[in-house]
């Protein structure tokens, strides 16, 4: 029986798990969580990529500490971010956050040095002021002699572990510099950085091994004796790897603190009107593409039960929404004034007196209207993906933390008429060592993983009340034209 250790850093907490296959199921055992750590210097916002590293070796040495000699080690993080490296594959200056805002202005204001509609129609990806070519033209790459090799974040990770320079696609395809398609670099946006493909690690690809653990990491450590094989390694594509999809006709909605909606198609979809709606095409296992977008997600929840100083968990709050009717009150959870306001519960009463509505003052109408109106995003958005794929929607997987809200997972079925099927909740955990296990031929191929995660953990199935809910998506689509006005 082979060990596997997930390894999963997120934006504000990294965990690593064990996990094993047992009588056809998979099994998960906790080894190590810990903060992720941003650094703020002189108004710029780093990662503290040593405090990761340094936190990988505690979460290996607890594996050996509970037994573990042998296993494989499978990492992913989010997308964009990089670090620089010289060419004796030193560390040459700090790792930029995505959330540093660096590039804002650049983004605003030099619109011709990248057209977002060309660049969308190359790549297939929506351009982000915190999208990899962005920040690299912001650093001004090209002056930058020491800079001899740019990794991404887990990719350097994999460097510090093994010494193995590489450049996995599913997180490439994050960067805006790769060509899906062609499974290369592209040439015009690399000749407008004033660099060339050698700058980046030898492009890899889900289910590769790449190698051991370094010897003298072993011995000083007293590590277990570990490969390390390439996973989808970012996150998204992990996560979305484990949602059990029956046909090309289902959707996911992997539901965390933003809500990434869409589904898996095998070539990529690229016109002006995708572009136009926000839709992106980002590499999945197998050679997938997972057409998605990033919609609202547990956000507004979350800051809410930050404003009441956490005096109520979610279930808590969930409980109290139930006291209240369904669709008295609804928002537009996708307008702006929501992303980062100081205070989310007085905005979004601000909202609501602003526009002339009713203002849903105790805390459980308050939640329900969040809650209502997610769901409203969510088939809103769900409309607009069948009108620009062409599909009748079959089932709506919903996957990820936001998974274990039933309130809204019924609500969703309810309104978009289709059977919602909610779960994993741990979604990019589950999809790290499942690509980890096809490689070590455990698993025959994803189709079959995705048999055996509906064995292994919690799915609930959410089945449409048959009530008609016309006038709701009639009053939420006069309240978005509000946003528009």
């Amino acid at each position: 029986m082979n060990n596997y250790i997930c390894l999963d850093i997120g934006a504000s907490s990294g965990k690593m798990s064990l996990a094993k296959l047992v009588d056809g199921k998979i099994v998960f055992e906790k080894l190590h969580v810990f903060k992720n750590l941003m650094i703020k210097k002189a108004g710029e916002y780093f990662w503290d990529v040593d405090s990761f590293f340094s936190e990988i070796i505690i979460g290996l040495k607890k594996a050996k500490s509970a037994g573990i000699d042998n296993c494989y080690l499978g990492i992913d993080t989010w997308g964009v971010d990089y670090v620089s490296l010289n060419e004796k594959g030193e560390r040459v200056m700090g790792a930029y956050s995505y959330r540093d805002n660096r590039t804002v202005d650049f983004f605003k204001k030099h619109k011709g040095v990248f057209d977002k509609e060309t660049m969308y129609l190359e790549t297939g990806i929506v351009s982000h002021e915190f999208n990899t070519v962005y920040q690299l033209y912001v650093q001004k790459i090209w002056e930058q002699e020491e800079v001899k090799k740019i990794l991404l974040m887990p990719d350097y990770f994999i460097y510090r572990l093994t010494g193995e320079m590489i450049a996995e696609a599913t997180n490439l395809s994050t960067t805006q510099l790769f060509d899906i398609d062609k499974k290369d670099f592209i040439p015009e946006i690399l000749e407008k950085l004033k660099i060339d493909k050698s700058l980046f690690g030898r492009v890899v690809y889900p289910g590769e091994e790449i190698g051991f653990i370094k010897e003298e990491l072993i011995e000083e450590y007293d590590l277990p004796k570990c490969k390390v094989i390439a996973v989808a390694s970012h996150d998204t594509s992990s996560a979305i790897a484990s949602a059990p999809l029956e046909t090309e006709d289902d959707v996911f909605i992997s539901s965390g603190t933003w809500s990434l909606l869409g589904i898996e198609s095998k070539e990529r979809i690229i016109n002006k009107l995708t572009f136009k709606s926000g839709f992106t095409n980002q590499l999945g296992v197998e050679d997938s593409i997972t057409f998605l977008k990033n919609i609202a997600g547990m956000w507004i929840l979350q800051e809410i039960e930050n404003n009441l100083s956490n005096k109520f968990d979610i279930e808590e709050l969930l409980n109290e929404a139930l006291k209240n009717d369904s669709f008295n009150y609804i928002m537009d959870c996708e307008d702006i004034r929501y992303l980062n306001p100081e205070n989310m519960i007085f905005e979004i009463w601000k909202y609501f007196e602003q526009t002339r509505q009713n203002i849903p003052h105790n805390i459980g109408a308050l939640i329900r209207c969040v809650v209502d109106s997610l769901a409203l995003c969510y088939y809103d958005n769900i409309k607009q993906l069948c009108e620009l794929t062409n599909k009748e929607i079959n089932k709506i997987y919903i996957l990820g933390g936001g998974s274990r809200n039933k309130i809204l997972n019924q609500e969703v079925a309810n309104i978009s008429k289709k059977i919602v099927v909610a779960g994993p909740s741990d979604a990019t955990m589950i999809g790290n060592v499942i690509v980890q296990m096809i490689a070590k031929n455990e698993i025959k191929d994803i189709k079959e993983a995705r048999k055996i995660i509906k064995e292994s953990f919690e799915i609930e199935t959410y089945r449409p009340d048959g009530e008609d809910y016309k006038y709701v998506i009639n009053k939420y689509n006069l309240i978005k034209e509000m946003r528009k006005e």
